[in-house]
């Protein structure tokens, strides 16, 4: 009875091998299907508008999901993942685009889903037309409904040039790549502008033009209006809108190219209701500049020896801060 009862124990623990062998086999399988995903691939399709300049040389697409989750966490490091060649590079304020300049002279436009991608050169725009081979196209406005990016043209300057904004403004439709000259782009001399908070205006300054003339332009009904700044001043810029609109604060200058006088500094309020011109500050020779409204009769004021000054408009009383 001894031998068959040994081997009725072996078979009875061969069989029990055989079962978590299956057990093990199947559980390793079973392991190995659920950890297998597909990874996802992200694929910039650029979409072409007539005057759209597409880059000929395509740039691989990072897998974003492997560098960062959201553009919502760190903006930089989305733009960066999402234009990896290139440099200062950021996000829309809705963060549904991401710029940046890339390559030898083009500013690249990209939505972060990478369905769309706009780019623009410098050189192709703007250099070959006027002899400029050193400059840049880069992002200053985007407007609160998504639909625009304005764009600036700016270069080399020489001499004492104090309120240079840019040399053009032009706006890019982003729905469909479209560019549309703003400011028309300058050959010679420069604009000073700046939009207005909720971006529907936009005042500018063509310095060239004497005596000057500031010029308020609806953004959406193209209606202009112009007011003729002192014709002793042949430099103006800086302009800073006040928080109702109604008025404008800007540094003026009387600039004596020739170097044998001081430049000397004025800071004026222009009243856009009444059209009317309000010195605060004139004839100063050291460099003042308007840089915030307060509220709508207190202005804050900046020189270049970086002190800061508040000026009362109820009461003409200019003091340090």
């Amino acid at each position: 009875m001894q031998p068959n009862s040994y081997y009725q124990r072996n078979a009875i623990l061969f069989y029990i091998s055989v079962i978590l062998i299956f057990m093990v086999s199947a559980c390793v399988a079973n392991k190995k299907q659920e950890t297998i995903q597909p990874t996802a691939t992200l694929i910039i399709s650029p979409t072409k508008a007539e005057n759209a300049i597409i880059p000929k040389n395509e740039t691989p697409t990072p897998d974003l999901a492997t560098s960062i989750t959201s553009p919502m966490q760190d903006s930089d490091s989305y733009s960066d993942a999402l234009l990896p060649d290139c440099y200062d590079t950021e996000l829309s304020p809705n963060k549904e685009w991401a710029t940046g300049y890339c390559g030898y002279d083009e500013t690249w436009i990209i939505s972060t889903d990478q369905t769309a991608k706009w780019t623009i050169s410098y050189g192709e725009y703007y250099g070959s037309k006027v002899n400029s081979g050193n400059g840049s196209i880069t992002p200053e406005y985007w407007t609160a409904d998504g639909k625009y990016l304005y764009l600036v043209i700016q270069r080399g300057v020489s001499g004492p040039i104090y309120f240079a904004n840019g040399w053009g403004v032009i706006r890019l439709d982003l729905e469909n790549g479209q560019y549309f000259d703003v400011l028309e782009p300058l050959q010679k001399g420069f604009y000073s502008f700046s939009f207005s908070a909720d971006g529907e205006q936009l005042a500018y300054i063509y310095q060239s033009r004497e005596p000057m003339v500031l010029k308020i332009v609806s953004l959406k009904s193209e209606d202009t209006k112009s007011i003729v700044l002192n014709p002793q001043y042949n430099q103006a810029g800086e302009l800073i809108w006040s928080p109702d609109k109604s008025k404008i604060a800007a540094a003026q200058a009387i600039v004596d190219y020739e170097g044998s006088k001081p430049d000397l500094f004025s800071v004026a309020i222009i009243d856009l209701e009444n059209q009317s011109l309000r010195i605060i500050i004139q004839d100063n020779p050291l460099e003042m500049t308007p840089k915030i409204w307060l509220d709508e009769n207190t202005i804050e004021l900046v020189d270049m020896e970086s002190k800061t000054w508040v000026f009362d408009l109820s009461t003409n009383i200019l003091l340090e801060k």
